[in-house]
Protein backbone atom coordinates (compact mmCIF):
# COMPACT_ATOMS: atom_id res chain seq x y z
CA UNK A 1 0.00 0.00 0.00
CA UNK A 2 2.92 2.48 0.84
CA UNK A 3 4.37 1.60 -2.70
CA UNK A 4 0.85 2.81 -4.43
CA UNK A 5 -0.03 5.96 -2.34
CA UNK A 6 4.15 7.14 -3.39
CA UNK A 7 3.28 6.45 -6.97
CA UNK A 8 -0.31 7.35 -6.86
CA UNK A 9 -1.78 4.67 -8.67
CA UNK A 10 -2.42 0.96 -8.45
CA UNK A 11 -1.79 -2.07 -10.73
CA UNK A 12 -3.44 -5.36 -10.11
CA UNK A 13 -0.60 -8.14 -11.50
CA UNK A 14 -3.18 -11.28 -11.83
CA UNK A 15 -3.07 -10.76 -8.10
CA UNK A 16 -7.25 -11.26 -8.01
CA UNK A 17 -7.57 -13.18 -11.85
CA UNK A 18 -5.10 -14.87 -13.50
CA UNK A 19 -4.37 -13.57 -17.14
CA UNK A 20 -6.32 -10.27 -15.92
CA UNK A 21 -4.51 -6.84 -15.06
CA UNK A 22 -5.69 -3.31 -13.65
CA UNK A 23 -4.48 0.43 -13.31
CA UNK A 24 -6.21 2.15 -11.37
CA UNK A 25 -6.33 6.09 -9.99
CA UNK A 26 -7.55 7.42 -6.94
CA UNK A 27 -9.90 10.31 -7.44
CA UNK A 28 -10.03 12.96 -4.68
CA UNK A 29 -12.85 15.62 -2.68
CA UNK A 30 -12.06 19.15 -2.22
CA UNK A 31 -9.90 18.02 0.97
CA UNK A 32 -7.86 15.85 -0.54
CA UNK A 33 -9.54 12.53 0.70
CA UNK A 34 -9.75 9.67 -1.86
CA UNK A 35 -13.64 8.94 -2.68
CA UNK A 36 -13.77 7.25 -5.95
CA UNK A 37 -10.85 5.53 -8.27
CA UNK A 38 -10.57 5.59 -12.03
CA UNK A 39 -9.31 2.03 -12.94
CA UNK A 40 -9.13 0.60 -16.91
CA UNK A 41 -9.03 -3.59 -16.97
CA UNK A 42 -7.76 -6.45 -19.72
CA UNK A 43 -6.02 -9.42 -20.52
CA UNK A 44 -2.45 -9.57 -19.68
CA UNK A 45 -1.93 -10.83 -22.90
CA UNK A 46 -3.63 -7.76 -24.61
CA UNK A 47 -2.45 -5.39 -22.68
CA UNK A 48 1.67 -5.29 -23.36
CA UNK A 49 3.65 -3.20 -21.15
CA UNK A 50 3.71 -0.89 -24.41
CA UNK A 51 0.22 -0.31 -24.12
CA UNK A 52 0.00 -0.11 -20.32
CA UNK A 53 2.76 2.77 -20.93
CA UNK A 54 -0.15 4.52 -23.03
CA UNK A 55 -3.08 4.23 -21.19
CA UNK A 56 -1.28 4.83 -17.61
CA UNK A 57 -1.40 8.36 -18.51
CA UNK A 58 -4.67 8.75 -19.38
CA UNK A 59 -6.04 7.29 -16.57
CA UNK A 60 -3.62 9.42 -14.26
CA UNK A 61 -4.96 12.29 -16.60
CA UNK A 62 -8.81 11.22 -15.99
CA UNK A 63 -8.46 10.87 -12.11
CA UNK A 64 -6.87 14.16 -12.05
CA UNK A 65 -9.61 15.83 -13.88
CA UNK A 66 -12.27 14.55 -12.19
CA UNK A 67 -10.67 15.42 -8.75
CA UNK A 68 -10.02 18.58 -10.28
CA UNK A 69 -14.06 19.53 -10.85
CA UNK A 70 -14.53 18.07 -7.18
CA UNK A 71 -12.53 20.77 -6.29
CA UNK A 72 -8.95 19.51 -5.62
CA UNK A 73 -6.37 21.27 -6.19
CA UNK A 74 -3.53 19.50 -4.80
CA UNK A 75 0.24 19.08 -6.19
CA UNK A 76 -1.13 16.77 -8.80
CA UNK A 77 -4.42 18.36 -9.49
CA UNK A 78 -5.11 18.65 -13.15
CA UNK A 79 -4.36 22.14 -13.58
Amino acid sequence: MAETRERGYAIDREERRQGVICMAAPIRERAGAVVAAVSVTGSLERMTEDYRGQILPRVLEAANRISFRLGYHGSSAYL
